[in-house]
């Protein structure tokens, strides 16, 4: 997103006649940097050069999700499409897509995938459905950060926690 918003700036900025400034706020598949303009006051100045997970994925996985996209946004322009790919390590011994389910079905549950946002992790599960195998989801860290507990909970004794 970042380099597509800077491409964009500064061909606005030409057409514009008037500084541009990227502000890349990464963390939170997006969330970041949604909840800052959407924050921000509505004058035109503070633009969200945002992915579609961050407006149609995020407000369903994330629990009190800081803004409303319908409310808070409104889109303007499609500014790309990116392709997602399935990689792996060159050692791994999976060297197709086909060789990718046989050895998942061979192994289920014990093959493992992490991701780049909520909307390539939907897309993983939608294709461990489609072709019937089972990876498991490694978030990442500030995904595992989101999924802790508050403070206060983590300090419980109860098991499970009551709060």
């Amino acid at each position: 997103m970042d380099l597509s918003a800077r491409v964009y700036s500064a061909k606005l900025q030409e057409a514009l006649d008037t500084p541009i400034v990227v502000e890349n706020r990464p963390g939170g598949t997006g969330l970041l940097a949604g909840e800052r303009v959407a924050k921000s006051a509505p004058d035109g100045y503070t633009l969200l050069v945002g992915a579609s997970g961050q407006m149609t994925i995020n407000p369903v996985l994330i629990p009190k999700h800081p803004y409303d996209p319908v409310r808070d946004f409104a889109a303007i322009t499609t500014l790309a499409q990116f392709p997602m790919v399935i990689a792996v390590n060159p050692s791994f011994p999976a060297k197709s897509l086909g060789d990718l389910v046989a050895l998942a079905k061979s192994r289920p549950g014990e093959l493992a995938y992490s991701h780049g946002g909520a909307t390539h992790q939907v897309a993983a599960e939608m294709f461990n459905q489609a072709v019937g195998i089972e990876m498991r989801n490694i978030p990442t860290r500030a995904a595992r950060r989101r999924a802790r507990p508050p403070r206060s909970c983590r300090r419980c004794t109860r098991k499970p926690c009551a709060r």
